[in-house]
């Protein structure tokens, strides 16, 4: 199959704004006999990777070639490359192992030891961009190491783009890779991790090349017909979202505006809206400087939280419950939340998660926004309808910030999924995917932001409900 000819529609489109586009046939003598890869290299992710690299060693082998009159740009290219390529200016997308072959690409660029910055010199790629990306096991690095699970995207801008119907990498294997980097607390320069989970869209309809629909979707609409073989709505999210990320970050002329496509604290982008629905998860950096971890449930044996010195406090019990635990499947087995319940609602039905010991509190002026990734359980019970609390700071001395209530800035409001192969029979099923909150510090009125001890969570909202919380934030 000519899959690399699947993304010509983007490809054009990128090429209308001035960037060279190069799309790599990578089903020739990749598979051999074998899909799977060997045990160090699953899904031949690394093969992947060094082509990747090799044809960016050609490519720059061809730009830089400004003086020998004998060596030339390949004639069967079509075009003259010498002085047209600017390596300090480079983004990378791929599809599928394609997309989890440029992250290793990048890791492998990176790598103590690594053969490929002499071969690429001052190389920078400046964002990398996944669609749907298989979560491999690859040891076959330069140390020895899993290239997948060592990757941070230390450095470059990175999003992945989610199918919520794929039916293909249907445990939304990218999210794992999220789960991993939030947690890297070096991103040297500080750039922004992004995911943007499509509802109604399948694995294979972004690419023209793929046209077995290898979606179902689990109550919510479908953007393409299940006889059908490709989707022009799913096409257009991939211009609009793709397009975007490279006009923010690659080039000379980058506007960097076009980031807030996958900032949730700005409006969805209307060409998105009118299509359909997407939830994110963001970060303007995971680097220490740029944020600071309240909380991120560390201990996975203990109903009490664990970061430094924090507590959970519960009030109202036994109406309000809570405990550490994962989500199966579809995050990383790194990443540990604190499940909530509450089975009546008011304003004595609360649980405060406390930073500092009563009567210190600490300074957080210097940041933006409370950060929070949060989910309605699959297998809870929750209100028909939008789950909804109240959210306060707390001081030193336990005064209480004006509240703020989720609603007013995400939407959780019913269980979408998919496909669940692991099931035995595989079934359609909720997929209890995060998605990141982003709370203005301003927003809390009567709060004193250099005193800060706590977060009080009040269920005075919904009458009951059930939710996953993770990764609490404070960032620039």
């Amino acid at each position: 199959m000519q899959n690399h000819r699947g993304y010509d529609y983007l490809g054009e489109k990128l090429a209308s704004w001035g960037y060279i586009v190069v799309s790599i046939n990578a089903n020739r003598g990749i598979h051999v006999g074998n899909r799977f890869g060997q045990d160090w290299d699953g899904g031949f992710i690394l093969s992947r990777a060094n082509l990747v690299l090799r044809h960016l060693q050609k490519l720059k082998e061809w730009g830089d070639c400004t003086v020998d009159p004998n060596c030339q740009t390949p004639a069967s290219l079509g075009v003259d490359l010498r002085g047209k390529l600017d390596f300090s200016e480079v983004g990378m997308f791929g599809h599928s192992r394609g997309g989890q072959a440029v992250r290793a690409a990048y890791n492998l660029y990176k790598e103590s030891g690594s053969v490929w910055p002499t071969r690429i010199q001052n190389l920078n790629v400046k964002g990398i961009y996944e669609v749907g990306p298989t979560d491999f096991i690859t040891r076959g690095g330069f140390a020895g190491e899993d290239i997948t699970s060592k990757f941070t995207g230390s450095g470059t801008k990175w999003n992945i783009l989610l199918p919520m119907c794929d039916g293909d990498v249907f445990f939304m294997a990218g999210m794992h890779s999220y789960d991993r980097m939030i947690l890297n607390s070096v991103d040297n320069p500080a750039t922004q991790k992004s995911t943007y989970t499509i509802w109604g869209t399948n694995h294979n309809f972004f690419n023209t090349v793929w046209t077995n629909n290898d979606g179902l979707c689990y109550n919510h609409d479908a953007i393409f017909s299940p006889t059908g073989s490709g989707s022009v709505e799913q096409r257009q999210m991939a211009i609009v979202n793709a397009m975007a990320f490279f006009r923010a970050n690659i080039g000379g002329g980058a506007n960097a505006t076009f980031n807030q496509n996958f900032n949730p604290r700005y409006e969805s982008n209307p060409q998105v809206h009118k299509i359909t629905r997407v939830e994110q998860n963001f970060t303007p950096s995971p680097e220490s400087t740029f944020t600071v971890i309240f909380e991120d449930f560390t201990t996975s044996t203990s109903a009490a939280c664990s970061s430094g010195s924090n507590t959970c406090t519960v009030n109202g019990a036994p109406d309000v419950s809570h405990a550490i635990t994962k989500i199966p499947i579809y995050h990383d087995e790194s990443l540990n939340v604190l499940r909530l319940n509450w089975s009546s609602s008011g304003n004595d039905k609360s649980l405060q998660i406390n930073w500092r010991s009563l009567g210190s509190g600490a300074n957080i002026e210097d940041y933006e926004t409370l950060d929070f990734r949060v989910a309605r359980t699959h297998n809870g019970t929750n209100v028909l309808g939008n789950t909804n609390f109240s959210i306060q700071l707390v001081m030193a001395d336990d005064v209480l910030s004006n509240p703020i209530t989720l609603c007013d800035y995400a939407k959780l409001d019913r269980s979408v999924g998919g496909i669940n192969f692991f099931a035995t029979p595989p079934q359609l099923e909720p997929k209890p995917l995060l998605q990141t909150v982003r709370i203005p510090l301003a927003s809390f009125t009567n709060s004193d932001l250099t005193q800060i001890r706590g977060i009080k969570l009040t269920f005075n909202e919904s009458p009951f409900g059930s939710i996953f919380l993770a990764n609490i934030r404070f960032t620039k």
